[in-house]
């Protein structure tokens, strides 16, 4: 404790100056060893970055991959137009506007199919995944996973030299976990099997792979279809079904193995064309008149499982047209307006091109 007295003198100012010196330093040791803070005054003001990439101080904060990725999402938010925003909810242009944003350096949000390879040619295809599957092999899993991540990477790298219109994020929709029970079904051969357990283990695996453990993502997986796509009730139909199951066996069935590929942070999950409704025993029906609640429109689903119990922190993206059929199939909705409006309210945040529901919404920027 010292008088008032004392801050007008040599001792103390020096003492203050020596105060002010420490808490700076211990500011600056706020990054990891090897980092430094970007300076103030630069795009990335804040920002921890190695020392060989002081560089990327001058990048705008969300185009710096070492920035927080809520800090990167808020700036970008803040700088993007609502007619700008409204084009980027579909993986494909509609009606003349562009879903992408040359002015910002955003690529359109394309995807790629890699149930076992990327599909394109120049890139490694490997067995089916239901083949796969028969291995058991976990680490084989995970190998053909990062062959796959590093592949994609390599592809986006090398389209960086192309026009901001023509290049492809280096985003995978896969694993396709669904559970197989059903032959009829069609698909069976994009799955794991019909064990939920391995089909976790697997899917794991080959995020993990994928992705990689690094701060910059390999290839960013989208795990598909959520969820109880074929399910118990489906009869083998291979789109627009509803789907009754008991809360028993939706939990040791068709989420148990959901929840294990979540844990791996996947940057996407794909909401599926089914609609979806719980009862207590399987003598029982649906509730009329519903018929449940398509995957893609469920808040439940998407927001109060996915989201809150499971904390997955990625994006959801419709199945192709599955945004679309709420109302052209399901009739949840009457007008694609009002399906691109439930499916935004619950959850679902992208468009996969094959609809063009959440595409409507840009007709009133």
């Amino acid at each position: 404790h010292v008088g008032s007295n004392c801050f007008r003198s040599g001792p103390c100012l020096k003492m203050l100056r020596l105060l002010l010196l420490v808490l700076s330093l211990s500011f600056s040791s706020a990054c990891p060893p090897g980092e430094v803070a970007c300076a103030a005054g630069t795009a990335s003001a804040g920002v921890c970055v190695p020392h060989a990439k002081i560089s990327t101080c001058q990048l705008d904060i969300w185009r710096n991959v070492y920035a927080d990725p809520s800090a990167r999402a808020a700036a970008l938010l803040r700088n993007l137009t609502l007619r700008e925003k409204l084009s980027l909810l579909a993986t494909s242009p509609l009606d003349g506007l562009p879903n992408y944003v040359e002015r910002l350096g955003l690529s359109p949000p394309t995807t790629n199919e890699c149930l076992h390879g990327v599909c394109s040619s120049g890139y490694t295809v490997f067995p089916q995944s239901i083949s796969l599957a028969a291995t058991f092999d976990v680490d084989l899993l995970s190998r053909v996973g990062k062959t796959i991540g590093t592949e994609l990477r390599a592809g986006y790298n090398e389209a960086l030299k192309q026009p901001i219109a023509k290049q492809r994020l280096p985003i995978c929709l896969g694993p396709q976990i669904n559970i197989a029970r059903d032959p009829r079904w069609g698909r069976a051969q994009e799955t794991y099997g019909e064990d939920p357990h391995l089909t976790g283990e697997l899917a794991k695996a080959y995020i993990h792979g994928m992705q990689g453990s690094g701060r910059v993502k390999l290839a960013g997986s989208v795990v598909k279809h959520f969820d109880a796509y074929n399910g118990a009730t489906s009869r083998g139909s291979y789109s627009i079904s509803e789907v009754t199951l008991t809360y028993a066996d939706w939990e040791e069935t068709y989420l148990q193995h959901w929840q294990a590929a979540v844990s791996e942070d996947p940057v996407g999950v794909m909401c599926s064309y089914n609609s979806l409704c719980l009862v207590d025993s399987y003598n029982m029906s649906c509730p009329a008149p519903s018929h449940g609640v398509p995957a893609c429109a469920n808040f439940e689903l998407l927001q109060g499982v996915l989201r809150d119990e499971w904390a997955f922190k990625g994006f959801v993206i419709s199945d192709a047209g599955a945004v679309q059929f709420l109302e052209t199939d399901h009739r949840y909705a009457h007008s694609q307006v009002e399906a691109a409006a439930l499916a935004l309210k619950a959850g679902c945040d992208l468009d996969l091109g094959g609809g063009e529901s959440l595409g409507q919404c840009r007709s009133f920027s």
